[in-house]
């Protein structure tokens, strides 16, 4: 017979189980069902029958383990269906891979010339060392090759030194020193074709053209051209060139290094960087004369180093000249602003006037369309700068 101490046994076994989980409910049910054995062995008659209540209860356990494992079961199922397929159903909690990756920006290399649009909300860059035109937005500094080896179709730039804009802002003009040519840039498509070089056109050729400026309606163009010491102008239909101003054309000052040419608003004059000289000279198109207006002896303020790229304020009063080595300050790059009336100049911009990025070889300067702020292609650091004409404080656009 079963004790009543084992009975007791039993009783608060059943009772409790009512409590458990299922997992728990079949480890107990599997332990209940051990010791009636055990009791029923010990008191000498056979082993309980398990068909009454041992049995109900593992079958019950049994079945809610089973239910409680299905949906396992099922989500195993189907993760092991779906390992191998590349389209994947995401929940409202898990993020989507990560979309295509943005298209590359070509990087600067040896920018030489910077010319903005109209409105002053893009900049285009001559690029030698990537043989190619580039068009930077300036409210995100992102970059975008405009024509060159892989855009556009026609004679490929080979080393583009200047470059400028039509009133339109629909075709870039680019002198190319290898070339030895005017090459236009259809803006749309990056499309080129030469519009005046040795082949087109007739009158002196060029033999170091470094800089180019439109007169107001595009119509002709003013290029510098270094090896000839001479300003040439040339009819954009016809590609034809005549020299302006030179040792045999105009009076004043002969030209000895000269990197860079700009135009006054009105197209009737040319201002003129000379390295040699030191100097600014103001050329009159209609005669070819030069003079002096800006030098060590001519105006005050500190001393052209090495100046190599100027622009001209819209209404005309004042120049800002690039110098890599200001000599007042110990040879260091600076913006220089120049009074084309009296000749005097005037920091803008410097190692220790405004904040940012220091210059290392400022190469070319644009000026927005207000006047307050200079726009600077860095050739070394392959930078392009906002500089703040009040404050001389440089801000980094694009690198």
């Amino acid at each position: 017979m079963v004790s009543a101490e084992s009975r007791y046994y039993l009783k608060a076994s059943h009772s409790e189980i009512r409590h458990l989980n299922p997992t728990e409910e079949l480890s107990v049910a599997f332990q209940l069902s051990d010791n009636r054995e055990r009791l029923a062995l010990s008191s000498g008659g056979p082993p309980p029958c398990r068909s009454r209540y041992a049995g109900d209860l593992m079958a019950l356990a049994r079945l809610r383990m089973i239910l409680l494992l299905f949906p396992l079961l099922i989500l195993f199922q189907s993760c092991g269906q779906f390992a191998g397929l590349e389209e994947v159903t995401f929940s409202a909690t898990t993020e989507p891979p990560p979309g295509p990756s943005p298209i590359p920006q070509p990087d600067m290399n040896s920018p030489s010339s910077i010319v903005l649009n109209a409105s002053g909300t893009e900049a285009f860059i001559a690029d030698r060392g990537l043989s190619a035109l580039l068009k930077i937005s300036l409210a995100t500094g992102i970059r975008t090759t405009i024509s060159g080896a892989d855009a556009g179709l026609g004679p490929l730039l080979v080393s583009p030194t200047s470059a400028a804009l039509n009133a339109a802002g629909t075709l870039a003009y680019v002198v190319d020193l290898d070339l030895d040519a005017i090459v236009e840039v259809d803006l749309s498509n990056g499309n080129r074709r030469i519009v005046s070089s040795i082949t087109t056109g007739t009158g002196p050729t060029f033999s170091g053209p470094t800089s180019i400026a439109l007169n107001s309606n595009a119509t002709l163009a003013f290029v510098m051209d270094s090896d000839l010491d001479a300003v040439l102008r040339v009819e954009l239909v016809s590609g034809n060139r005549s020299v302006v101003s030179s040792a045999t054309v105009g009076t004043g000052p002969v030209f000895r290094f000269t990197p860079c040419l700009t135009l006054n608003p009105g197209s009737t004059l040319a201002f003129v960087i000379d390295i040699s000289l030191r100097a600014i000279l103001r050329v009159d198109l209609a005669t070819g004369n030069r003079t002096v207006i800006s030098d060590p002896a001519i105006g005050s303020g500190p001393l052209f180093g090495l100046p190599n790229s100027l622009v001209v304020y819209a209404n005309g009063t004042q120049a800002y000249v690039l110098d890599t080595f200001a000599l007042n300050l110990g040879d260091y790059p600076a913006v220089i602003q120049v009074n084309l009336t009296t000749g005097n100049r005037t920091f803008i911009s410097t190692d220790d006037l405004g904040t940012g990025h220091v210059f290392e070889v400022p190469e070319a300067v644009a000026l927005s369309p207000d006047g307050t702020q200079a726009w600077v292609v860095d050739s070394a650091l392959d930078y392009l700068f906002r500089v703040d004409i009040a404050t001389g404080n440089r801000v980094t656009i694009s690198k």
